[in-house]
């Protein structure tokens, strides 16, 4: 006669109860890793693309997490996109810009493709200050590229200006152009300078822009020879590729009339980092002159009153009025009071200088500290082992509690 083993209700609920504890468990360790990342634009759209054609989108990356995140992307069915990253690691006070491009082959067919780009982010270890091997964050840009068979040539200018200018020295004229077609273009510029009376045609000459890929704006300014005596005069602008027609004046002065100006209003750091910590430094710097000035930032890190750090930025070009940042990182690797300072180099002048401090906190890391990874699986491990050997001690009471019985 066969036997039948019943299990008991009291066995089902150990059961029900340990697999509970073993999901509550886990979800706790792997949330702990979990870190929100974020895009913006999540969805784009490129429409009337062409075959050998070019787009590019731009994005904001973010993170809550305060430690460093190294970012990284993944494309699926399509090769043709790439994320350039300003920067590749990023952490809750420093988001970053990254440029979307799209290249398109020259054997595509036309039509309309739908994919994926997974932009993921891997937390920095604490003990190498490089890629941990802990649980990454993802997130999904969706993308649609409409490709069509047609050129499309179409452009928008704007802020072309000329400024006055002392005699002998060159005119400088500053402009903008903004492709909105899907081919390249390098618009042409016709330019007649006329006197004062706006009568007789002084001066003719025209240029071509440096070349202006789909979906992308530049910023420019040509210079021309000036012979003219001073007084005012008229100009006349086109750019027949983009329809842009336009008039100006500007007026040559006295030698010695225009002076540079600038200033240096302030440099930003963050008040308290960590150690290890890539840290930007970003001088402040505004043109109050009247012409385009070209500036770049160099300075000096001291700690304890000794100079740990040579900086220097790239060269700038800053129109009139505007304020721009001059950019560059710092990595300290020893906790402490460090100071920044510097000066704005502008068209062969210097700024005065400004400082700033940055506090810098050391990151302990215990010595007992094991790979997090593996400590969390270990856990895990000794917590199902436990509760598999409460089951199986069940078990064997229920059976021995049956064998008294049939004795």
């Amino acid at each position: 006669m066969k036997k039948i083993i019943r299990i008991s209700n009291k066995t089902k609920k150990v059961k029900n109860w340990s697999l509970l504890i073993i999901l509550f468990v886990a979800s706790i360790i792997f949330s702990s890793q979990i870190f929100a990342l974020g895009v913006s634009p999540g969805k784009i759209i490129f429409v009337n693309t062409t075959r050998n054609g070019y787009a590019e989108e731009r994005l904001l990356i973010s993170t809550i997490s305060e430690k460093n995140v190294f970012l990284d992307y993944e494309t699926s069915d399509i090769d043709w996109l790439e994320i350039n990253f300003e920067n590749i690691v990023i952490n809750r006070q420093n988001p970053t810009n990254a440029k979307l491009i799209l290249r398109i082959p020259s054997d595509a067919k036309n039509g309309l493709y739908k994919t994926k780009i997974l932009l993921k982010g891997t937390p920095e270890s604490s003990q190498t200050l490089e890629k941990s091997s802990a649980i990454s964050s993802a997130v999904t840009i969706d993308i649609s590229i409409n490709i069509i068979g047609e050129e499309i040539v179409s452009c928008l200018v704007g802020g072309v200006n000329l400024l006055d200018v002392e005699e002998n020295f060159p005119i400088e004229i500053s402009y903008s152009i903004k492709n909105t077609g899907n081919v390249k273009l390098r618009p042409k510029t016709e330019i007649i300078i006329y006197d004062q009376q706006e009568e007789n045609a002084v001066m003719q000459t025209d240029f071509y822009s440096d070349e202006v890929l789909p979906t992308t704006n530049i910023h420019g300014f040509k210079i021309i020879d000036n012979n003219h005596s001073t007084g005012q005069y008229w100009v006349k602008i086109k750019i027949p590729m983009c329809g842009y027609t336009d008039t100006k004046t500007f007026e040559v002065v006295k030698k010695g009339s225009i002076i540079d100006k600038g200033e240096l209003l302030r440099i930003n750091t963050f008040e308290v980092v960590d150690t290890g910590d890539i840290t930007p430094i970003s001088a402040v710097f505004k043109n109050t002159g009247t012409r385009i000035v070209s500036a770049k930032f160099v300075g000096k890190i001291l700690k304890d009153g000794k100079i740990v750090q040579l900086i220097e930025t790239d060269t700038i070009d800053v129109f009139p009025g505007s304020v721009d940042m001059l950019e560059t990182y710092f990595q300290p690797l020893m906790a402490g009071r460090y100071e920044v300072q510097g000066r704005v180099i502008y068209n062969n002048k210097l700024s005065y200088e400004k400082e700033s401090v940055v506090e810098v906190k050391s990151v302990i890391v215990s010595k007992k500290s094991i790979n997090t990874n593996h400590l969390f699986l270990s856990g895990i491990m000794l917590i199902v082992i436990f509760l598999l050997l409460l089951i199986i001690r069940k078990k064997k009471r229920l059976s021995l509690r049956k064998k008294k019985k049939h004795r």
